[in-house]
This record gives C-alpha cells, sequence and structure tokens, in this order.
C-alpha cells in the first residue's frame, strides 16, 4: 500500500514514522474501526491483504496494552531484571499483547509502537521462555505465533516431545516452551534473556526462574489472577522496589471499544460476559484484581473491619481475661498471639432477653499483641534464633513492658507441645524455664501450658478438629449486639494479619493440569501457623470462676458507685433527710 494513500485518506487513524532510514506504520485505531471508516473498496482491500502479510506491523494496541509496553521499557532502563506483571481480565488480549512484545523482541521493532530501545537494541541473551498451559501452548500460544510471525523465518522442534516444544529462528534467536507441570530440573544451567509466564504458575518455577536471569532478563508475567497463589503478592505486587518491579491491571472494560482507549471488543458483548460471571470470580475476570482468596478459608474476613486501630479497641489488663496461645515449629519461631477476652456492654433490651434466658452475655476477643516481634519479614520466611527454654524469659519480659501483670491463660499445639522426645516435652521445658525465672522480677508468671482444644470425632489428620476451629473463628468474626465484630486485631500484630490474610486453600488438580471437584481442596501449609494459634485462642473460652468472680466485682463497683451519688440519683429516693445522714456519716468515717 502506498504511504500518500495513508496521509491523504486515513488522517491520523494512521501514520507513517521514520527512524534510521527505516519507515514505521503506527495505527492509532483498531485495524476494524480502520476499514469501517473507508468507502472505497480497492483501498480496504489492499489494507486487509497488507494486515493479514504483515499482522504485527498492522498490530495496533488497547490503552493497557500500550501501558504494558511503555512499562516494560521503563523498567528495563532502571534494571537489568525486571519483572512486570500484567493483571488482566479475560479478553483484554494478554497472549495476543504478549506475543506481539515477544515478535518485537526477536524480530526488533514493527510497527511504530515500538519505537523503544529494548526493540530496538535488545541487550539480554536472545533466549525466550515461554510458560503456559497445555491446553495455552497448543490451542493459544502456537496458533498465535503461526498467525503473527513471517513464515519462513523460523522452525519448530518438539525435542522429542509430542507438541512443539521450541523454535529456532535464522536471526539466531531460541524460543523454548514449558508447561505448568515441567520440572524445575529441566529448567537449569541455561541464561535466559526473556521469560514468559502466561497464567499464575507454581511458586517452584517462579523460584526456578528467577536464577536464569543472570546476564540480564525480563520477566513478563501475563496473568488472570485467578487462584493464583500468595507469592506473586507477596513478591512482586506488594514489593517496594519499583525499579524492579511493576504491576499493571486492565479491567474487562479497558478493552471496550466505546469505554476503552482502542478498545477491541462490543460493549454489549461485554456486558453480557459480566453478567454470566460468577460474583466470586468478577473480580479477577473481569477487573483483573486478585482473587487468590477465592479459596480462603477465613470468609468472613474483611481486613477493612477487623484489624483495627488499638484506641478504638483498647485492653484493660486488670479487667480483661488474658490468653496467650502458642505453636511451637522445629525450624521457624514459636508462633505466639496474646488476646483478650471482654464482656460487651449490651443494651438494656438484650439484657433482658439474657435474664428471660433467651440470649447469653456475648464476649469480644481482641488479638493485641505477638511474636516473634521481628516484622521485617513474613513469619514463613524467618528461622529459629532462640531455643525453646529461653522463650519463656523472653515472653515475661515481653509481658512486663506491655503490663501484662497475670496472663490468665497459657495455650499450646495439643500435639507438638505435648509430644515426648529424649523423656520430655516442649510443655515440660516451657514450665521449667519458668520456674527459674528471676522472682524478683516475674513472681507472678507461670509458663504452664494447658492443651489446646480437642475433638473425639476427627478423622486420623484431625481435619474434623480443624474444620470445627475454622468455624468458631469465621462465627467470631460476626458482628456481635454493639454492631462491631466479635474478634478483631490490633494493626501492630503484623504475622497475624498476614497470616489470616494468606490462609487459603489450593485447588487440587488432575494429571491433565484441570481442577478437580470443588470438594478436594488442601490447606497451604506455609501460611498455617498463626491461624492455628488463632483457633486455639478463638476455643478458649473464660472459666466459670473469672465469670462469678468478675459479676461479684461489678456488682460490687455499682453498688460502691451508689452510695456515692448524689441524693437524688440513689434508687429514685425522696427521702432527703435519709440520704444527707447517710452522707453525712459517710464524710465523719
Amino acid at each position: 500500500m502506498k504511504n500518500n494513500i495513508i496521509d491523504s485518506s486515513l488522517g491520523n487513524m494512521v501514520e507513517i514514522l521514520e527512524y534510521r532510514g527505516n519507515e514505521y506504520l503506527k495505527l492509532n485505531v483498531q485495524l476494524k474501526k480502520l476499514m469501517h471508516s473507508i468507502d472505497d473498496d480497492d483501498i480496504r482491500l489492499s489494507i486487509m491483504q497488507a494486515a493479514l502479510a504483515e499482522p504485527m506491523r498492522w498490530w495496533c494496541p488497547n490503552g493497557k496494552q500500550e501501558e504494558l509496553i511503555l512499562t516494560i521499557v521503563d523498567r528495563m532502563e532502571r534494571s537489568r531484571t525486571p519483572t512486570v506483571l500484567f493483571s488482566a481480565a479475560n479478553g483484554l488480549g494478554k497472549t495476543n499483547g504478549s506475543v506481539n512484545i515477544l515478535g518485537n523482541i526477536i524480530y526488533g521493532a514493527q510497527n511504530g509502537w515500538f519505537l523503544h530501545r529494548p526493540f530496538l537494541a535488545w541487550n539480554n541473551p536472545k533466549v525466550a521462555w515461554y510458560i503456559t498451559t497445555k491446553t495455552g501452548l497448543t490451542d493459544v500460544l502456537i496458533p498465535e505465533i503461526k498467525r503473527l510471525f513471517p513464515a519462513g523465518t523460523y522452525e519448530f522442534s518438539k525435542m522429542g516431545a509430542a507438541v512443539e516444544r521450541a523454535i529456532h529462528f535464522e536471526n539466531g534467536w531460541e524460543l523454548r516452551f514449558f508447561t505448568m507441570d515441567v520440572g524445575v530440573d529441566q529448567m537449569e544451567s541455561a541464561s535466559v534473556g526473556l521469560i514468559i509466564i502466561d497464567e499464575p504458575a507454581p511458586e517452584s518455577i517462579w523460584k526456578a526462574v528467577k536464577s536464569r536471569g543472570r546476564m540480564g532478563c525480563l520477566y513478563l508475567l501475563p496473568m488472570t489472577p485467578l487462584n493464583v497463589e500468595p507469592y506473586i503478592l507477596d513478591e512482586i505486587d506488594r514489593n517496594k522496589n519499583d525499579n524492579l518491579y511493576a504491576r499493571v491491571t486492565a479491567s474487562i472494560y479497558d478493552a471496550c471499544e466505546r469505554r476503552g482507549v482502542r478498545g477491541h471488543l462490543d460493549p454489549q458483548i461485554i456486558d453480557e460476559m459480566v453478567e454470566k460471571y460468577p460474583e466470586d470470580e468478577k473480580q479477577a475476570r473481569v477487573y483483573g484484581e486478585f482473587m487468590y482468596f477465592r479459596e480462603k478459608i477465613w470468609t468472613a474476613l474483611d481486613p477493612s473491619v477487623h484489624f483495627v486501630n488499638p484506641e478504638d479497641y483498647p485492653v484493660d489488663f486488670a479487667k480483661d481475661y488474658i490468653v496467650q496461645t502458642v505453636d511451637p515449629h522445629d525450624s521457624r519461631p514459636t508462633a505466639c498471639i496474646y488476646g483478650a477476652l471482654q464482656f460487651i456492654e449490651h443494651s438494656e433490651d438484650y439484657k433482658r432477653k439474657i435474664r428471660e434466658g433467651t440470649a447469653y452475655q456475648q464476649v469480644r476477643r481482641v488479638i493485641f499483641a505477638e511474636t516473634p516481634r521481628d516484622q521485617s519479614q513474613p513469619y514463613w520466611e524467618m528461622y529459629r534464633s532462640m531455643r525453646l527454654d529461653e522463650e519463656p524469659q523472653h515472653w515475661a519480659e515481653y509481658e512486663d513492658e506491655l503490663g501484662i501483670y497475670a496472663v490468665h491463660r497459657r495455650v499450646i499445639d495439643k500435639r507438638y507441645g505435648f509430644q515426648t522426645k529424649l523423656s520430655s516435652n516442649i510443655a515440660s521445658i516451657y514450665a521449667n524455664a519458668g520456674k527459674e525465672l528471676n522472682s524478683a522480677f516475674h513472681a507472678n508468671k507461670r509458663f504452664v501450658y494447658e492443651p489446646s482444644y480437642d475433638l473425639r470425632s476427627t478423622d486420623s489428620d484431625g481435619l474434623g478438629e480443624i474444620s470445627y476451629g475454622h468455624n468458631l473463628v469465621n462465627k467470631a468474626l460476626d458482628v456481635l449486639e454493639d454492631g462491631k465484630p466479635g474478634l478483631v486485631v490490633w494493626n501492630n500484630c503484623y504475622h497475624t494479619k498476614n497470616g489470616m490474610t494468606h490462609y487459603i486453600r489450593k485447588r487440587l488438580t488432575n494429571r491433565n493440569g484441570n481442577e478437580i471437584a470443588v470438594g478436594e481442596s488442601k490447606i497451604i501449609e506455609r501460611y498455617k501457623d498463626f491461624n492455628d494459634v488463632l483457633r486455639y485462642f478463638t476455643a478458649v473460652n473464660m472459666t466459670k470462676s473469672y465469670i462469678e468472680l468478675k459479676n461479684e466485682s461489678e456488682e460490687n463497683e455499682v453498688s460502691k458507685r451508689n452510695r456515692s451519688v448524689p441524693y437524688h440519683q440513689v434508687n429514685g429516693s425522696r427521702n432527703i433527710y435519709k440520704v444527707l445522714g447517710r452522707q453525712m456519716r459517710k464524710a465523719r468515717q
């Protein structure tokens, strides 16, 4: 097609850019829109033929794909091994955009959207890896490569497998394909310049590929973030090193012809697609937001409600029922939380129901402290640096610092805490270490632990017991009669909050990589420790003797207040002389 036809007939929809003696086409609208704007059949036919012959030259990114390109350019100027996460809704064009980016790296800039340094002069090794699902490889990726890449410039190789495993390009590039079930031993000893992981990958793959960028590498992660393992958020999305990590988020509406920038999808089709998505998947499929918590265990957890400022939920160490729960670990520090049980103040109507036996006194649980106190890294990345017999001393000093005079109950994992090794167990080690504390400073501290809650009807893995604990916690998260949640965590408790937001079930898959029935899922072990102590804490109730003592104390306090208030407030009494006499006798005492 002649350039003068482009200039005179198509206005600003198509540009011809020159760079170092070469001309680059820049399509500023989607090809479909361009075709609709042309009345001349010959011009329309010539454009169609040109686009089929050189699809990468005629490719137009939508607004979010353009943002992805510019983000890659920006991060590659800042870092030799940048990671760019493209968190996008279904239909946005993740794979199409990724393959176009791949092609403009392998072949050099093919159109005006890629006139940037990484696409004009690639400095990393000319080896690329593309990691995707089995169906993604055979049904999407390979057909897209065959459609976009110039025929005759590359050769596929199955490398002894049933499907294509590599492409060798005539310009010296090599592209390798891996699927999500690959063994990490197959990812050794290579220096790779570009790694694309299309859709969420197991953490083992992510760990394996990170060492392949020793000569410089771009890590591109396009995905619809459904059932994502939390490592992606931990390391990438929440990382504060903006030079090394970046995220581009795109909703389905960014691909809309009416609501998006250079969108390619019909608005009506988008709205109908959105209407059909399950509610629990819309965040990922529609908005490109992470849904790793789709299988979250604390279904009632709302961080904006349950993670609170201490001043909004104060703890009174003199009046509240204080509990410490611990879960020792072989290689990590012991997971430990401190919580308070508090009677809430009920309305008069609710108090009447309590007296009538149709309701009960509600209790709020406030988690206000934890150990380890080091918050520089997630708990599951930490290693033990303190002996078991040193921990009671550490806790005693911490309790003194907090102002805790006495802990009413101390609870430990009933299995690991009382498992006998070399004629002793951890609970005994703690108790004996507690006896050795300096009585001048810690005379009131005893580190005698009781076992965590027990259920008789459980299977060999204790699943019935765990499910029971999950139900307790989810129920405790509900709103109480005073309009506030029954379980809250102070914002300073980093490990507890982190554990709760990461506590998920992993969806099991069959041999083909497909998810199996909904009931088949497994708790991810690395995130469970602080959630175990949370279960233990939620299962603890105030003792009967404590409740009786507290009620008696409150009755005495009420009686004391009644004796000291002005005469006109005492039981509505109108006997002024009797009240004055009582006040005068009190004054003479």
